[in-house]
């Protein structure tokens, strides 16, 4: 990076050679992190270096997004998953390249050729293959066996010309021998120098032996730049002879190879990661005892890959056989695409230096794995603008004065230090004139204030032209005790005729988005774009995509009037061609802009329908990729008071029956200090549930009875099916009559009943300390007594709140006739609605949305969410839908526990 100039070239994430158009000065004294990826590789980069990455929630991909490193190294990590991950660079496309030696015949010899001579050795059942490849690449090769291996020679045998390409004819002869060779290889010093002969006046014969003189391979094993930086075919070329000389297929098809060299190692990795592939580099030192003495052999690298038959990178036909087809269906193909980033661990700082390049994805490959990197943001163009062209007091206001003064020191700041027309515009920052701190900061003609959100004093200040406004939906209700913060910050324009207020965000919830109201008083712009086919302008919607069954990375957009196919290759051009129209033209004086991630020509329609695929089943998941891809707000589902809409909810199945595609049953137990409610849900592997059993009991005994002496039948009689998982609330203070705390009873009872049926499961709500839904506590050493448990015994934590947007998601669903679905059974009483429907979902003073008890009773919905979680693919050991069959029914046969946790928990 040192090195890196304004005007060279350097290679983007789709291989391209790209320019580098801006760079900054070498920078020391950055905070620094070491970045470790799946593939062992790393990379040292500046705290405030952006990456493209694609994040991961709950083993769902959640989208592409743009991270700073200091940003990942906070939570890269999500239990024990990896959040982020960055995808391969696709293949280096350079031109074809005038080699001296064929890079197949290079690459075998490189493989198993002997260092200082044109031969090299193989089993007798390979040597025609090379001696035909050979010969097709212009050598006269011939074989002949050599102890317990056959030799392939490769240079053409003129009886005049030796391997060098002298000839002896003019040079002479010594024994048969030539007489040059024998000059230049003397120790004398004389007869050495006697051995310069003026070569060129002779004819050289371009063998194997002198082509690899020229190239430094004599004893120097390693592969030229030229032959790295060759065509694609050229450079696959020189792989297939490494491979099928020493390169082996393993088990399911991944690909090994192994060297001693170190320089043949450091080209073997640029050249397999050059091919868009990623490679797994490791050594070791072999050792041995000999004599009752350790002794050690010479390093080996080893590179462990995986290559499909679409790529083939043997021409060995035994080897070629053993690659595997890429079927998504059969296996993980998509591991061999991405990256994991898999640590992220501050080192001492280091120089540092940012480029930016002119590639259409924003994107260069950096270190030796050529890992895509973003560019530095050089700058952003509102401020920038202002700044240089029309001078003007400037607010910036964010959510909260914290994000502001990351904003301004992380972006701003840079901006004004990397872009040199603003840096001699704007105060330094050394001066001590107070003109330039993170929140304010003046130029000749204006200033730029930062402030938060939250606090009021710093959005009424003094007098502003420009107001931007970002994230805004992200705004609390009120900046302190003084009122709405957008209209307090629109105030300081008052005074201006040529005012300008900018208001951006993502959208969030219908009803309480800002930007939602905004754009509803705005003149209300949407892009319209041309059918290719039939010319009729349209928006972009996700509707119109559609993909085979089961394969959303093959979508294509379907025009909404003529129905022919719109393929990605067409988007740009209907792009370029687009118009805004106003959907409000009677909103004269405020302009309003709305577009989404299908327009994007970074994005293709099968990446947006793959994230929709990832995210549909999970409302959670759904919401983001609502907000953040489509540009919409999300219609938040509140039954609240109005409990008549979950008769709807109801299907024809009878209580306590179950429907035949049934594969497992969750129970949910709220404890109280007159007893326990309940409800039993059942599971299809889709994740549709019906309601089969709901309840008061007043007992333990009562609730032993129910958890393991209960089986439910068929409705079609195929048999019956006993409940799996049983999540038991431990919170409480005492039973009605008894002086044993709830919690401690919840303990006893799982550890009494551990292994005798159903997993169970204690559980703690908690609405504000989990990021995630579920959550595996610390083990627990005690009872609230002071009474020891044992050291396996963990309650897991769960987001009630989620949970509750998760059950209302899904009885919504039910009323709609829609996937994932809770249903109810057909005799659902009044109580159940009423308790199920006890809370709602509000805005309090601060912004922030609450659940609030709008009746006493709620212990069915408590219930509900219990059961509702343990059936989440995201919970311990995986959901229901994982399954394949009937969970411990009769005559079917579950899957086998493949361990059991340290919270005495199965996980299959």
């Amino acid at each position: 990076m040192r090195d890196i100039q304004l005007g060279d070239n350097v290679f983007d994430d789709k291989g391209n050679i790209c320019n580098v158009i801006a760079v900054t000065d070498v920078m020391t004294g950055h905070p620094c992190y070491k970045i470790t990826f799946s593939d062992n590789s790393e990379i040292i980069a500046d705290a405030d270096h952006q990456w493209q990455v694609d994040t991961y929630c709950n083993g769902k991909n959640m989208g592409n997004t743009i991270v700073k490193t200091k940003d990942m190294a906070k939570d890269f990590k999500k239990g024990l998953r990896n959040k982020y991950a960055i995808l391969v660079a696709d293949y280096l496309k350079t031109e074809e390249a005038d080699l001296l030696i064929d890079p197949y015949v290079l690459g075998s010899w490189l493989g198993d050729g002997h260092s200082y001579s044109a031969r090299i050795y193989c089993h007798k059942d390979d040597s025609d293959h090379f001696t035909k490849e050979f010969i097709l690449a212009g050598f006269a090769a011939e074989t002949y066996p050599e102890g317990h291996a056959y030799v392939v020679r490769i240079d053409r045998k003129l009886k005049n010309v030796c391997p060098f390409g002298h000839d002896k004819d003019i040079l002479g002869w010594i024994n048969r021998g030539c007489a040059e060779c024998s000059r230049l290889n003397a120790k004398n010093y004389g007869r050495r120098k006697r051995g310069t002969v003026e070569l060129e006046k002779h004819k050289i014969v371009k063998t194997f032996s002198r082509k690899a003189t020229e190239l430094n391979l004599w004893k120097n094993k390693h592969i030229p730049t030229q032959y790295l930086r060759a065509s694609f075919d050229q450079r696959l070329a020189l792989l297939q002879g490494l491979m099928d000389t020493d390169g082996n297929c393993v088990v399911k098809g991944r690909q090994e190879f192994c060297t001693t060299s170190k320089k043949l190692a450091d080209g073997f990795y640029e050249l397999v990661t050059s091919l868009g592939i990623i490679v797994r580099r490791s050594e070791k030192t072999p050792s041995c005892t000999y004599k009752n003495k350790k002794v050690f052999g010479k390093k080996a690298y080893r590179f462990s890959f995986m290559a499909y038959n679409d790529l083939p990178i043997f021409r060995l036909k035994r080897k070629l056989d053993r690659m595997v087809e890429a079927d998504q269906q059969k296996r993980r193909i998509t591991e061999t695409r991405r990256r994991r980033i898999i640590d992220i661990t501050p080192v001492e700082s280091v120089p540092v230096k940012c480029i930016q390049v002119d590639s259409p994805t924003h994107l260069y490959l950096a270190g030796e794995s050529m890992v895509p990197t973003h560019n530095s943001e050089i700058a952003n163009n509102v401020i920038g603008f202002f700044i240089d062209y029309d001078p003007s007091p400037i607010l910036v206001v964010e959510p909260t004065i914290d994000v502001a003064k990351s904003w301004s020191k992380d972006r701003l700041s840079t901006m004004i230090r990397d872009t040199p027309c603003l840096t001699k515009k704007v105060s330094d920052t050394k001066a001590r004139d107070g003109d330039n701190t993170l929140t304010h900061k003046s130029f000749y003609g204006g200033h730029i204030t930062v402030a938060g959100a939250n606090s009021a004093a710093s959005l009424r200040a003094r007098p502003i032209r420009v107001v931007l406004c970002d994230d805004v939906d992200a705004f609390p209700a009120s900046a302190g005790t003084e009122g709405d913060p957008i209209s307090l910050a629109a105030k300081r324009t008052t005074t201006f005729w040529n005012r300008k207020i900018g208001i951006f965000s993502t959208p969030t919830d219908e009803g309480t988005s800002r930007i939602e109201q905004e754009f509803k008083t705005s003149d209300q712009r949407r892009y319209y774009v041309p059918c290719p086919h039939c010319g009729t302008f349209q928006l972009f919607t996700f509707k119109q995509v559609k993909w085979p069954k089961g394969e959303p990375w093959n979508a294509h957009y379907e025009c909404e009037s003529c129905q022919k196919i719109i393929t990605d290759n067409d988007k740009a051009r209907m792009v370029a061609n687009g118009e805004w129209r106003k959907d409000n033209p009677a909103a004269r004086k405020v302009a309003g802009f709305w577009i989404n991630e299908l327009y994007s020509p970074w994005v293709s329609f099968g990446q947006v329908a793959e994230k929709f695929y990832a995210a549909k089943d999970d409302p959670q998941t759904l919401k983001v990729w609502t907000n953040t891809s489509m540009g919409e707000v999300w219609k938040q589902v509140v039954l609240g008071r109005n409990s008549d809409q979950l008769l709807k909810a109801k299907c024809e199945l009878e209580p306590q029956t179950l429907p035949a595609n049934v594969v497992a049953l969750t129970c949910g137990v709220d404890q109280q200090m007159q007893g326990y409610w309940f409800v039993v849900r059942a599971w299809a592997n889709d994740m549709t549930s019906w309601l089969i059993h709901y309840g008061f009991l007043p007992t333990e005994e009562d609730l032993d009875n129910l958890i393991f002496n209960t089986t439910y039948p068929y409705a079609d009689g195929s048999g019956s099916l006993p409940i799996w998982r049983v999540a038991r609330d431990t919170g409480g203070t005492k039973f009605k009559e008894s002086d044993v705390s709830m919690t401690e009873a919840a303990y006893w009872w799982i550890i009494k009943h551990y292994g005798r049926g159903p997993q169970l499961f204690g559980t703690k709500g908690s609405s504000t300390t989990l990021t995630n839904r579920f959550k595996i506590g610390e083990p627990l050493m005690s009872t609230p007594s002071g009474k020891s448990l044992p050291n396996w015994f963990r309650i897991i934590q769960i987001n009630t709140d989620a949970m509750k947007e998760h059950v209302y998601y899904g009885l919504q669903q039910a009323i709609d006739q829609a996937p994932n679905a809770l249903y109810l059974h057909k005799d659902t009483s009044v109580d159940y609605f009423r308790q199920i429907t006890a809370e709602e979902q509000r805005m309090n003073r601060a912004g922030q949305k609450e659940w609030v008890a709008i009746r006493k009773d709620n212990h069915l919905l408590d219930a509900e969410v219990l059961a509702v979680s343990l059936a989440q693919p995201q919970w311990v050991g995986g959901g229901v839908n994982l399954f394949r069959g009937r969970v411990n029914s009769p005559g079917l046969v579950a899957p086998k526990a493949r361990k059991v946790h340290s919270a005495g928990v199965a996980i299959w």
